[in-house]
């Protein structure tokens, strides 16, 4: 018997886990290892007390209440992470433990004793709380930062609402006063004409081509406003006939380069008729305008079908269907590095001595673009020409 008990006091003491007998009704501590007498925060003194003497701090805690349950009932109490108050180092601290409260039965099935073993798992219940707590500053830092992100949308829509808002009103005002210079320096001209010397003619002839050129820009201005300021109707645009009420309207200057043109079958899409039908006058235009000196302009209008990921857009959903619209050019071109730049308000690559514009056709046709959920990106080799892909979304 002796030996028997022995053998159970070193299993104990050996064990890698804190373990503890606890003697019963009162508790009486029979033996505990140095594992548990460490998390105890105690030493050897306590062994023969009560675990209410040994451990005064437990007082108001759950411990002496679930210790009867199961010296009461003989069901095994399993704690998953709970807390702990222990007066280690003469300090009272939190502790978090793994631990069992099992009921020790003698031969004839009653209760004497209960077994406790314990794993300190604070270091592990802390460290989630921080990533908890971790969690919760990033995700009010984001819910924050969302907020702001919001606001500050909000205020660059009305702020961009108000300058389109502008840009029209002022357009349109300038439009009549821009045409009365006209009028005017060209009725003071051909009244004065017997009397003004070859200077002077220079002079009511660039005045008249500086109106001009201002009135084209009060034009394009407005178109840009126009297509800014987008309704939520649409309707079924044969992308056919849009082109060849384009190439109708270009039908002189084609003629006048010689220019060859060759358009493939383009698809119906949901739309903005006179928009798409702007969108194309730009891009055409823009093709046949800047062909290289004493080249025949050569035009190509392809379209095929594919999905986001194969032409490279930058969308979540890789699969959605685009309809690919190339219009190809053998013109002088463009750097590469200003594929981007084209796009933004008043750009423009060339001195109005070579290349009469604004710099504003190919906003309009990006936000046209925009305007139908799709994208337009622009690619050229200088002196080979330029490539420009609309994709329409697919699906209506």
């Amino acid at each position: 018997m002796e030996e028997s008990e022995q053998r159970y006091r070193n299993l104990i003491a050996e064990a890698d886990v804190a373990t503890a007998v606890y003697m019963g009704r009162e508790m009486k501590i029979q033996y505990a290892n140095e594992a548990m007498i460490k998390v105890w925060g105690k030493d050897s003194s306590v062994i023969g007390k009560t675990v209410r003497e040994a451990l005064p701090e437990l007082e108001g805690q759950p411990f002496h209440e679930l210790l009867d349950n199961v010296y009461t009932t003989g069901n095994t109490y399993w704690g998953k992470e709970d807390k702990g108050e222990l007066v280690v180092d003469g300090n009272l601290r939190t502790y978090y433990f793994n631990f069992s409260y099992k009921a020790l039965r003698n031969s004839q099935g009653q209760i004497y004793g209960i077994l406790n073993m314990a794993v300190d798992v604070t270091e592990l219940v802390e460290t989630k709380q921080k990533i908890k707590e971790s969690e919760a500053n990033l995700q009010k830092r984001i819910q924050e930062r969302t907020f702001e992100l919001e606001n500050k949308n909000k205020e660059l829509e009305r702020s961009n609402a108000n300058l389109e808002e502008f840009a029209y009103a002022a357009s349109h005002d300038m439009k009549e006063p821009i045409r009365k210079i006209h009028f005017f320096a060209d009725r003071l001209q051909h009244h004065l004409n017997n009397t003004l010397d070859a200077d002077a003619q220079r002079y009511f002839d660039r005045m008249k081509h500086a109106a001009s050129r201002m009135g084209t820009l009060i034009d394009d201005l407005l178109t840009y406003s126009h297509v800014s300021r987008i309704s939520s109707f649409s309707e079924e645009v044969n992308l056919n006939n849009k082109v060849k009420l384009v190439l109708e309207d270009l039908e002189l200057e084609v003629e006048q380069k010689k220019a060859k043109i060759s358009v493939a079958t383009l698809p119906i899409i949901k739309g903005h008729k006179r928009q798409i039908q702007q969108l194309f006058q730009n891009l055409i235009g823009n093709a046949l305008k800047y062909g290289k000196p004493g080249v025949r302009p050569e035009i190509k209008i392809s379209c095929q079908k594919l999905l986001a990921q194969d032409a490279g857009l930058p969308l979540r959903d890789n699969h959605q269907l685009f309809y690919e619209i190339k219009i190809q050019d053998n013109g002088i071109g463009f750097d590469p590095k200003d594929a981007d730049r084209i796009f933004n308000v008043f750009t423009r690559l060339h001195g109005n001595t070579e290349y009469t514009g604004t710099g504003i056709g190919l906003s309009i046709a990006r936000k046209v673009v925009e305007n139908h959920k799709g994208y337009i990106l622009a690619d050229s080799t200088p002196g080979e020409g330029a490539t420009f892909k609309v994709y329409f979304p697919a699906d209506g």
